[in-house]
Formats: C-alpha cells, sequence, structure tokens
C-alpha cells in the first residue's frame, strides 16, 4: 500500500465526523448521545428500560489481553454483561446464525487482520451492529462506502469520561434498531416489508415509486386508504436511500394534540412553560441527518403548518419562544388520507405546505388491489410473529384458509391483515391454520385513532385513552407524562393502577 493512498487519522476522524450521526468526540462529548433516537433533555437516557429488548453482551475485540480486559472490567463495571475476543476468533463466529450482540467496541492499534476485511465482514455479517473504534496507531486507507453503518464514533485511547457515554449511546442505539427491526417499532412497523412482497402490477410499480423516492432527497408525500401502512412504506424510502445509517422516526399527529404539536416536533427553550422549566430538543431536531414520518398530517395544526412550512424553506427551525435559527437537515415524509386533498380545497390545509409535500408523491394501494400477493404475506408474516414470540416453528396456512383470505375484501387493508394474523397465529393451539381459524370482524380504522373517534364517548374512558396516549408519547417516562397532563406522579401512579385492575377483569 503505498504512502500516498494511506489516511492519517486526523482525516478518518473527519470522514466520520461527515458521515456518522452518532460520532463522538473530545470536544463534544454527548455528541453521539444528542443524535440518538431517544435522546431525552442535555443527556442521554442510561439505559432506554421502556423499551421491550432485552440487552445483549458487548463485545470488546482486540489482539491484545490486556486490552480486552480493562476494557471488558470497565464495561462490567457498568454492570454491563460482556464478551471479549481475539480478531481471528471474531471473523469465525458463524456466518448463519452471527452471535447477537449490543454493539462492538473494535481496538485498531492491536488488530492483526486488514481493516477492509474487518469493516466488510461487519457489514455482512452484522450490518445492523453499532460499532465503537478504540486505537489510532495505525494509517487508514479505506472508502468511506464501506465503514460499518452504525459507527457510532471512535476515541484515540482509552478514556473513561469520553467511553462511557459511548456506551450509553452504543446501547440506546442498540435496543432502538432491534425495536425497529425486529419486532416492530413502536408505532407498529413490522420488520417485515409485507407491503412489498410479490411480483403483481401493485406490487411492481410501488418498489419503483419507492426507489425513486428513496434516490431523491426532498419531502415525500404518502397517499393512500387508510389502513394500508404507508408507515411501512416510509421505512422501505428511509432503508434504500443515502439516510440509512441515520435515525428514523414516526410521529402519530393525529393523537398530538394541536396545543403541543409546535413543542413537540421544533422544540422548546428552558423556562418556557412551568411544566417543563428545562425544555427539550424537539423531533425534528433529533432526526437531524435522518428522517421522520407525520402520520396523518391533515390533523396538523395552523400554526404547526405555519412552521413546518418556514423549515422547508430555510432549512432551519426554532424552537418554541427562541429567536435563535437552529439548522436541521431532516427529511419529511408526511402521509395523509384522500380528505387532504379536500382540505386543500376548502382552505383547511396550506397550499404552499401541500406543494412543498408533493415534491414527490407514492401512492399506497389497497389491498385488494394486490390479493394475488396474499400467500407471501401470509408467509412473511407468520415467521415474523413466530420470531417475535421465540416460536421455533410458525404454524402452517392450509390452501382452503389461504384462499378464503383471497376471496375476501379487506376493507379495512393490510391493519385489518395484521389482525387476522395475530388473531390466527396466537389462539392457534394445534400448529395448523384452517378456514374455521380466520376471523374477519375488523372494525374499520376510519377514525380509530382520531379525536373525532372519542366523540359521544364516557369521560372516563376518553380520560384514560389520553393519559395512555401521552404516556405512549413520552417512550413510558412517567414523570413527563406527569408534567404533561398537569398532575402529581403519584395521581398517574393511582390511575395506571385503575387501568391496570380494569384490564385483568
Amino acid at each position: 500500500m503505498s504512502h500516498s493512498t494511506k489516511k492519517t487519522f486526523e482525516a478518518f476522524s473527519a470522514d466520520i465526523d461527515e458521515i456518522c450521526p452518532y460520532r463522538i468526540s473530545q470536544h463534544n462529548p454527548v455528541r453521539s448521545a444528542s443524535n440518538s433516537p431517544l435522546y431525552e433533555g442535555e443527556r442521554s437516557i442510561r439505559s432506554p428500560i421502556n423499551l421491550s429488548i432485552p440487552l445483549r453482551p458487548i463485545l470488546v475485540v482486540s489482539d491484545s489481553s490486556d486490552h480486552r480486559a480493562e476494557w471488558t472490567g470497565f464495561i462490567a463495571e457498568e454492570h454491563y454483561q460482556t464478551l471479549d475476543c481475539t480478531y481471528g476468533n471474531f471473523l469465525a463466529f458463524p456466518r448463519d446464525y452471527p452471535i447477537d450482540l449490543s454493539f462492538v467496541v473494535c481496538d485498531l492499534d492491536h488488530c492483526t487482520i486488514e481493516l477492509q476485511v474487518l469493516f466488510r465482514f461487519l457489514k455482512e455479517i452484522y450490518p445492523q451492529l453499532p460499532v465503537i473504534l478504540m486505537g489510532t496507531q495505525r494509517d487508514i486507507s479505506i472508502p468511506k462506502e464501506e465503514y460499518p453503518d452504525y459507527l457510532i464514533g471512535s476515541l484515540s485511547r482509552f478514556e473513561p469520561a469520553l467511553f462511557a457515554p459511548l456506551i450509553n449511546s452504543g446501547l440506546t442505539i442498540h435496543k432502538t434498531i432491534k425495536e425497529k427491526l425486529a419486532l416492530g417499532y413502536s408505532a407498529g412497523i413490522p420488520f417485515v416489508p409485507i407491503n412489498m412482497i410479490g411480483d403483481s402490477p401493485a406490487f411492481v410499480r410501488l418498489n419503483e415509486e419507492i426507489r425513486v423516492a428513496a434516490q431523491a432527497d426532498g419531502a415525500v408525500l404518502l397517499t393512500g386508504e387508510r389502513g394500508t401502512r404507508k408507515d411501512i412504506v416510509a421505512v422501505q424510502i428511509h432503508w434504500q436511500s443515502q439516510r440509512r445509517a441515520n435515525p428514523f422516526d414516526v410521529i402519530q399527529t393525529n393523537i398530538v394534540i394541536r396545543e403541543i404539536q409546535e413543542p413537540y416536533l421544533f422544540g422548546q427553550e428552558p423556562n418556557v412553560h412551568p411544566l417543563s422549566p428545562e425544555g427539550y430538543v424537539g423531533r425534528l431536531e433529533l432526526m437531524d441527518h435522518g428522517s421522520i414520518l407525520l402520520n396523518e398530517i391533515e390533523y396538523m395544526g395552523k400554526t404547526t403548518q405555519e412552521m413546518l412550512l418556514s423549515y422547508f424553506k430555510t432549512k432551519t427551525l426554532h424552537r418554541l419562544k427562541s429567536s435563535k435559527p437552529r439548522i436541521c437537515d431532516t427529511r419529511v415524509f408526511a402521509s395523509g388520507s384522500p380528505i387532504l386533498s379536500e382540505m386543500v380545497d376548502n382552505g383547511g390545509f396550506s397550499q404552499e405546505l401541500y406543494n412543498y409535500l408533493c415534491a414527490t408523491t407514492v401512492r399506497v394501494p389497497a389491498l385488494r388491489e394486490f390479493i394475488e400477493g396474499i400467500p407471501g404475506m401470509v408467509q412473511a408474516t407468520i415467521r415474523w410473529l413466530a420470531e417475535s414470540v421465540g416460536a421455533k416453528e410458525p404454524p402452517v396456512f392450509s390452501d382452503s384458509a389461504i384462499e378464503k383470505m383471497m376471496l375476501y375484501s379487506w376493507p379495512g387493508n393490510t391493519v385489518e391483515f395484521e389482525q387476522v394474523m395475530h388473531r390466527a397465529v396466537f389462539c392457534n393451539k394445534s400448529g395448523r391454520i384452517g378456514p374455521e381459524d380466520l376471523v374477519f370482524d375488523f372494525e374499520p380504522a376510519n377514525d380509530q385513532q382520531s379525536l373525532l373517534h372519542w366523540i359521544g364517548k364516557p369521560l372516563d374512558e376518553i380520560e384514560k385513552r389520553f393519559i395512555l396516549e401521552t404516556l405512549w408519547l413520552n417512550q413510558g417516562n412517567r414523570s413527563l407524562t406527569a408534567k404533561t397532563l398537569g398532575i402529581s406522579e403519584k395521581t398517574l401512579y393511582n390511575k395506571l393502577r385503575e387501568y391496570e385492575k380494569e384490564d385483568a377483569i
């Protein structure tokens, strides 16, 4: 390797700064935490215990036994499980069933293999594994496209004060990735792209529109009937785009009441509101260099529309009550029901904002348009459902059960399909599903999550829904939920205990 092709570590670090949203440095030791999808306030969450994914071991890879002992000892002191091995043993890990890890720490100073080989192994065998690079005594010569997709950052030497926030960020990123890719994001996005399976004309057209949207980098408007899972299509566009290694988030606009839409999306300066005197970062700013989906954007308030329009025009945003603009490069996806265009015509939604959102439009077809894809969707979904509960073998759908599903009209589209599949798989004890096991009693989701759905309901039921949705928006943080609702934590705790008792009856 000629000297001209080598890079100093300073140049290598500059490359990481450019391509990696989780980069950490001595000058900004919380940068990777602030780019973490679960960031709250000025420091990262130590352990995102509100998610359902269990933590996995942290692997330290080095050909120096002293480094492995020192680093694993420090991690163990933080009460996290560790593993360590040499590079030879690491590359010998089975490719068919790789070991499940939280993240990996790679010692560059004591690495007896070519870094191109190491990085290629990480990208091919562990494409979703967060990586920390430690040590800088080697010259680097690696194209940017070969860096690990989830490169958290690098340290020139072991410094506990900088290594600790890297560990926290790595665990947060690991749990967020696993939540999104394995069991489904909290908004309900499964890893299996069940809308994109098959070779019907509707599938072919949809996949082509996804490809075109992924190559562009402007706003995207996802249209289609309710229940078509436009959120899954947004995930596919994000994963196929150049932003795929960066954060992705979903905002259910219809359940964020208009009074808190602006601070929730754009953030809030300290001492603006007595319920959150410390202020907080908005979701748009948190997803910088990534993507965000505003689901059912027709429920967005007028002032929030104006702030979003200003963001599109200037690529800057203002936290609530702040005059300081903040540069932000978050790609915005928006989904809308068929009534969105009518709202634009009637003045209920900004025509100018609508024009920005329509820079790229993807129409998500109704399930009845690709009914021939039902068999493939069944097979993909039962595998996903079986894996989510640790089942060794998924149940078998009989031909007559598949035929019954293909003859059904699916008024609730993919959402209804998922409900039927969940009921059939989780209620089945025999391992074989026949037509008698399929129950189609779906309540159309036209206003299932809308506030309009709750008009005429008892106040107790509305209060319960509002409290639980606020708790969901705050990712299970009871303290923040109590502040948002303007009640004490004790009151919130008592309410949740009541709901648990009701559900147990």
